[in-house]
């Protein structure tokens, strides 16, 4: 992945005197409909920016093209996370071919999900906005690796390749394939003259959120984007920051989920305090919103519509009131 920006000449560039800007946007599954909210009540504020980088991760991955094209996608966002069911994501397989394969579920409501909204025209607007100099970057996880893998998404629309658009589409599949519940996606890659197939899932298995890789020199991308010199990093965090009291039944199923509910959950906070970290280095400013205490919707079943309607819903309303920002991460006091 560039460590750096760098503009095509002939690019338009901003007005020098804007900052420049960073949009990271988490994982959450069903709570990605958090950041719909949120991203639309923004717009409706008259006070939502463009930002020049855009990341995401799972659910993140698959909200950040459209944040990254900006608010004229907001009913798309809308569509895609409050307006869909469980069946529209995945069909549970017979128990018993699951415990034979490797997951629990068939991805092809998934699949033809993306094939709906991620479209050539819409991989074309990204390629678009990737000439004037900005970025989009989606992240999944290798598992043979063990590590977070950052695609340059705009590259790949702006690369004119025959199979760019599939290949797109593969990476969002892969970001959000969470292990057990949704299978693997394999990569044909080439290294010192000899083929290999790479196995990746969720981007969250490594990194709930990321800004950049940690060599990216942001210098650079600041002179490439015409701005003057400062930063601002913004975090959406599609989850809670602190535990809820939930029972369940002792066996394997339910226990296994909140087991992976549970390392989300610290592994998210846990990474809002890297990002908070590296704004520090950087001398960027910070701002973070999350799900907080005052949201109590109830929970049904793995995609509940009424649930992430709500969500959808108290993220607009948090935009809209501009009580959702946070300038420290949490458990952090200000001085």
């Amino acid at each position: 992945m560039p460590r750096s920006l760098s503009v095509p000449d002939g690019a338009p560039r901003r007005p020098l005197g804007a900052p420049l800007r960073v949009l990271a946007i988490s994982g959450g599954g069903a709570n990605g409909a958090f950041a719909a909210g949120l991203l639309s009540g923004w717009t409706r504020t008259g006070t939502r920016p463009s930002f020049d980088i855009v990341t995401g991760v799972s659910a993140g991955a698959l909200a950040a093209p459209f944040a990254f094209l900006g608010p004229q996608y907001d009913a798309v966002l809308r569509e895609l996370f409050a307006g869909t069911a469980a069946g529209d994501i995945l069909t549970m397989r017979p128990r018993l071919l699951a415990l034979l394969g490797d997951s629990l579920a068939d991805p092809k409501p998934l699949q033809a999900l993306l094939e709906r909204h991620f479209t050539a025209a819409l991989m074309q607007a990204i390629a678009a906005e990737q000439r004037k100099g900005r970025r989009l970057f989606v992240g999944t996880t290798n598992v043979f690796a063990s590590r977070l893998v950052i695609w340059d998404i705009g590259a790949i629309a702006a690369s004119g390749q025959p199979h760019a658009l599939e290949l797109i589409r593969r990476v969002l599949l892969a970001s959000s394939a969470m292990p057990i519940l949704l299978p693997p996606v394999y990569f044909e890659v080439e290294a010192a003259g000899r083929r290999y197939s790479e196995m990746h899932v969720d981007g969250g298995m490594t990194g709930q959120v990321f800004i950049a890789p940690p060599a990216f020199d942001w210098a650079a991308a600041g002179r490439a984007r015409g701005s003057d010199g400062r930063l601002e990093f913004t975090v959406i965090r599609n989850g809670r920051v602190r535990p809820e009291y939930m029972s369940m039944p002792d066996s394997l199923v339910p226990l296994g989920e909140h087991a992976m509910h549970l390392l989300a959950l610290s592994q998210g906070v846990g990474d809002l305090y890297k990002v908070y970290v590296r704004a520090q280095e950087e001398h960027a400013a910070f701002r973070a919103a999350w799900i907080g205490d005052d949201f109590a919707a109830p929970w049904r079943q793995w995609y509940d519509p009424e649930y992430v309607r709500a969500l959808f819903d108290y993220g607009m309303r948090q935009a809209l009131q501009d009580k959702g920002w946070h300038r420290l991460p949490p458990g952090v006091e200000p001085r």
